[in-house]
């Protein structure tokens, strides 16, 4: 949580996230979802978290996940940045966002010490270490396969008495 004169300022805690029934919900036009049959790993009568809004049939398991899904159709935006002024629905993305400002990069590779500002930055990197490891195993592999076909047959030491 960052101070009060830190680079982002929070959003209110007082009350809901979402407009309390006074008024009417003001909805965005919202894009259909990517993967829309892929099942929770939560089943269904463990979310106990409905979207209030017609048409959604979201569930969730946690207050704060339905939160934050109803900014999706509110388009609310309460985390705002402090040097630049842009808004966000996630408090995470504004911390991502802060280091592009900061130049911060917590993450380094384990392999080589290279930093990013993102874990899943460093992620996608890992798989140039690993595919130069996979790369290197598999030429070892192959030079070896070539020295027992090349090499003579000789007598084997593991018959031979002392």
């Amino acid at each position: 949580m960052a101070s009060a004169s830190g680079p982002f300022v929070q959003p209110s805690t007082s009350g809901l996230a979402f407009p309390q029934p006074q008024q009417p919900m003001k909805l965005l036009p919202v894009k259909p979802r990517k993967y829309p049959n892929r099942p929770s790993k939560t089943p269904v009568h463990e979310r106990p978290y409905a979207c209030p809004v017609d048409g959604c049939d979201r569930r969730f398991s946690r207050s704060d996940e339905l939160t934050r899904h109803v900014r999706i159709h509110t388009g609310q935006k309460p985390y705002k940045c402090r040097v630049c002024m842009r808004s966000f629905s996630r408090s995470d993305h504004l911390t991502t966002h802060i280091r592009t400002h900061t130049g911060e990069k917590p993450f380094s590779c384990d392999v080589c010490g290279r930093k990013f500002a993102r874990s899943d930055e460093r992620k996608r990197h890992s798989r140039v270490h690993l595919k130069q490891k996979l790369k290197k195993e598999a030429k070892q592999q192959q030079q070896q396969q070539q020295q027992e076909q090349h090499s003579p047959p000789g007598p084997s030491t593991s018959c031979m008495q002392p």
